[in-house]
């Protein structure tokens, strides 16, 4: 496994939440040693057909429209161009920038779902990406499919590193969520699996990374209200 301290990092901070224990705030990027290479293989990868699922537990502290174009609110991105998955509108999308095109594939357009109702609530928020018949993208809200896009082809492979909660092409674009868990499987998750609680999901064989925050290591765990004042 990878193990992720935040003790250095000012752009993260940890806190106890009264409904989930520790959680996380801000940005961090996911980059112990050998991280990055192996989510440069399964993100693109070197023809940009490698399956994989982008999963997060969180608040999203979106409650209402945000401009989803100039400044959506990220939960992964591993750039621009890249696999990100992000609130925008008011509801969340997933998309990448199709390889060896200008034509970017996203499901939130296709999606109607009000996500942004559930802001103050803690949910899991689900992107996958399947290489098989012309490349399928798919989007979950509470193991609920929002949008699947067929023919999508393949993910413009990126040299930045994953983040949660920041775009590293376009640093201005952040994430307002607090985190419990971020999860990476190497492949793309069913809508079965989406569905599986956690328990289960822990017993799949595909796990990249799983980060639940309670196990973070940790400096310092501040009080919510001051980290919103800070």
């Amino acid at each position: 496994g990878f193990d992720l301290d935040l003790t250095n990092h000012e752009s993260a901070s940890l806190f106890n939440d009264p409904v989930k224990g520790t959680v996380m705030h801000g940005n961090t990027a996911l980059n112990a040693p050998g991280q990055k290479d192996m989510f440069d293989k399964i993100i693109g990868g070197t023809n940009g057909t490698h399956d994989f699922t982008y999963e997060m537990v969180l608040r999203s502290n979106v409650t209402g429209s945000i401009d989803a174009g100039k400044n959506p609110d990220i939960v992964f991105s591993k750039g621009t161009s890249s696999a990100t998955l992000r609130y925008g509108n008011t509801t969340i999308g997933f998309y990448f920038l199709k390889k060896g095109t200008q034509d970017w594939k996203d499901t939130l357009y296709k999606t109607s779902f009000n996500t942004s109702e559930h802001g103050t609530e803690f949910v899991t928020v689900t992107g996958t990406y399947t290489s098989a018949n012309g490349g399928t993208l798919c989007s979950y809200f509470n193991g609920q499919l929002l949008c699947k896009m067929e023919q999508v082809g393949a993910v413009t492979p990126s040299s930045l590193d994953l983040w949660i909660g920041k775009d590293p092409n376009k640093t201005e674009r952040t994430g307002s969520g607090d985190y419990s868990s971020a999860r990476i499987f190497g492949d793309a998750l069913t809508a079965e699996e989406v569905k599986l609680s956690d328990a289960d999901k822990l017993k799949l064989d595909n796990i990249v990374t799983w980060y639940d925050f309670n196990d973070a290591t940790v400096k310092t765990v501040v009080d919510v209200t001051e980290l919103n004042t800070a």
